[in-house]
C-alpha cells in the first residue's frame, strides 16, 4: 500500500492573489516578501513530487479548497529524506480567485494517512458519498483558493470492530436504538437486544457518535472513549420525565368511519403500549405511530408493538399509525379503568391505489409547468425503510434499502401537496445497505421520500413524519 499525506489549513491569511507580483512558478508577495508558488493547477503526483523535495526555506503556496483535507498518494520508490521533511513548517496562504474576496491566514498541516486511495479518484465537491471525476479540473468562478503555513502531523487511524450495547438507566437493552456516526453509510440502528456492531476504522478518534431512541434523551459519545476497547462498550440512554401511572379506554377511526370498540390500553408509569396489525391479524412491523397535533411519535419495532409516551396533563388523545402499503389509521384514546393494549388494525390499500399529485397553477406564456412525481406506493413494498420514524427536523435520518441498485439516484422530499421541498443526488454502493441523510429544517408534517434511479429510472418511495 502506498504512502499518503493530507494537507489542512487551520489559520488562513488575507493577501490578495491578484495584488501580487507574477513570478516564474507563481507571484512574488509584496506584503510578506515572499515567492507563492501557485499549486492550484497541479496534480496529485506533481503536488506529491515537490514536497519529497528536501528543502531548506520557507515554502509560501496558493492551493484549491479540494486539495485539501483528503489523501495524496505519495510515489512507492522510497523517499530516505522525508521522514525529516514531518519537522519542517512551511508556510502558505489562502487567497480568493476574485482580487476583492477576503483572504485569510494560518497554517496547511501535512499528515500521513494509511487509506488505500490507490482507486479512488480525488473527490471535488463531496456529497452524499459520490465519487467526482477521475481528472482535476479547474473550478467554477468564486471557487476558494487556500495558502498558509505547512505543519506535519500524523493521523491516528483505528483498527479493528467494537460491539456497541445500548441500555437504559435500569441495565435493560434499548432495542432498535438509532446510531449516528457521521459516516454514510456507517451508521444504522441496533437490533431487539439493543446491539450493533461498528468499524472503528470509519471512525475519527477526536470525533463523536449519537445514539438516540424514542422516550430517551440523545446521547453524545466521544470515539476516544472506546478507541482502546476490544469487544463490548456499553452506552446508557437517560429516560425523559413523564407521568405517573393512569388507565384508558379507546376507541378507533377507521377509513372516516368511527368505530366503537372494547380496545383497552394500559398506561404505566405515563407508557401507552399497543400494537400496530394489518387486516389479518398480522404486526405490521417498523409502522409509524404519532400523537396527533404533536410532534410526539415512535416507530413500531419488527412484530408492530410500540410504546409511546403522552405529554404530561391529557385528557384524550388521538394515535395515527401510518405504514407503506396500508390506510393511514386514527384511534382515538381516553382516560379509563379498562387493562389492555391500544391495537390499530389498519386495511390494505386497494391494488389499484396509487397516491399521486396533480398540482394545477397558473403560469406565464410559454412558461414551463413542473412535473410533480408519480408517487406509487405498491413499488415500495420492498424498496427500502427509513429510521428513525418520527424524525426530528434538522436530525439525522437512515435508509436502508432491500433492492436498490448500484448507481446514481435522486433523493427527494415531498411534502402532501406534492410540492418537492428537497433533493439531492447521491450514489448507492451495492454493498452498503443504510445510508444517513441530514433531513433540513423544515415544517412539522407527512413527508413522502422518493429515491428515482437515475440509469433505469426506478422507483421506490417510503413515507416519514417530521416533527
Amino acid at each position: 500500500m502506498s504512502k499518503k499525506i493530507q494537507l489542512s489549513i487551520p489559520k488562513p491569511c488575507h493577501e490578495s492573489w491578484d495584488a501580487m507580483t507574477p513570478v516564474e512558478q507563481g507571484k512574488f508577495c509584496g506584503s510578506c516578501q515572499k515567492q507563492v508558488v501557485d499549486f492550484s493547477t497541479m496534480s496529485d503526483r506533481q503536488v506529491a513530487e515537490f514536497f519529497k523535495k528536501p528543502t531548506t526555506g520557507s515554502v509560501c503556496g496558493r492551493f484549491m479548497t479540494d486539495q485539501l483535507q483528503r489523501d495524496i498518494e505519495i510515489p512507492k520508490k522510497r523517499i530516505p529524506w522525508f521522514k525529516y521533511f514531518f519537522q519542517i513548517a512551511l508556510p502558505a496562504f489562502l487567497v480568493s480567485i476574485k482580487a476583492t474576496s477576503a483572504k485569510a491566514q494560518g497554517e496547511i498541516r501535512v499528515k500521513t494517512t494509511n487509506t488505500d486511495t490507490t482507486k479512488k479518484p480525488p473527490v471535488l465537491r463531496p456529497k452524499m458519498g459520490l465519487v467526482a471525476p477521475t481528472i482535476c479540473v479547474k473550478p467554477p468562478k468564486g471557487e476558494v483558493m487556500i495558502m498558509g503555513d505547512i505543519e506535519p502531523a500524523m493521523v491516528t487511524k483505528l483498527n479493528g470492530t467494537i460491539q456497541l450495547k445500548v441500555v437504559d438507566e435500569k441495565g435493560e437493552a434499548v432495542p432498535y436504538a438509532s446510531i449516528i456516526t457521521g459516516v454514510i453509510g456507517k451508521g444504522g440502528a441496533a437490533d431487539k437486544n439493543g446491539l450493533f456492531k461498528l468499524d472503528k476504522g470509519i471512525l475519527d478518534v477526536n470525533g463523536h457518535i449519537f445514539i438516540s431512541s424514542a422516550g430517551y434523551e440523545r446521547k453524545e459519545v466521544r470515539v476516544r472513549d472506546f478507541s482502546n476497547l476490544i469487544g463490548t462498550f456499553t452506552v446508557v440512554l437517560q429516560e425523559k420525565g413523564w407521568l405517573k401511572e393512569v388507565m384508558v379506554t379507546c376507541s378507533t377511526i377507521r377509513m372516516g368511519a368511527v368505530v366503537r370498540g372494547t380496545y383497552v390500553t394500559s398506561v404505566a408509569d405515563q407508557e401507552v403500549k399497543g400494537k400496530v396489525i394489518d387486516e389479518k391479524g398480522d404486526g405490521v412491523p417498523f409502522a409509524s405511530v404519532i400523537i396527533k397535533g404533536t410532534k410526539t411519535g415512535v416507530m413500531a419495532d419488527q412484530n408492530g408493538e410500540f410504546l409511546i409516551r403522552p405529554q404530561q396533563g391529557w385528557d384524550k388523545l388521538s394515535l395515527v399509525g401510518s405504514a407503506i402499503d396500508l390506510v393511514t389509521t386514527e384511534v382515538v384514546v381516553d382516560k379509563g379503568s379498562l387493562k389492555g393494549n391500544v391495537i390499530i388494525r389498519m386495511q390494505a390499500l386497494p391494488p389499484s391505489y396509487d397516491v399521486g399529485v396533480i398540482v394545477i397553477k397558473q403560469h406565464k406564456k410559454n412558461a414551463p409547468i413542473p412535473l410533480i412525481p408519480d408517487i406509487s406506493l405498491k413499488k415500495s413494498a420492498n424498496g427500502f425503510t427509513v429510521f428513525p420514524n418520527p424524525v426530528d427536523a434538522g436530525a439525522n435520518l437512515n435508509i436502508e434499502w432491500k433492492q436498490t441498485d448500484e448507481g446514481y439516484h435522486t433523493l427527494q422530499m415531498l411534502n402532501e401537496s406534492g410540492q418537492s421541498v428537497y433533493q439531492q443526488e447521491i450514489w448507492i454502493d451495492a454493498e452498503a445497505r443504510t445510508l444517513s441523510i441530514h433531513v433540513p429544517q423544515m415544517a412539522a408534517g407527512n413527508y413522502f421520500v422518493v429515491l428515482i434511479n437515475k440509469k433505469t429510472g426506478k422507483k421506490f418511495t417510503g413515507k416519514i413524519v417530521v416533527q
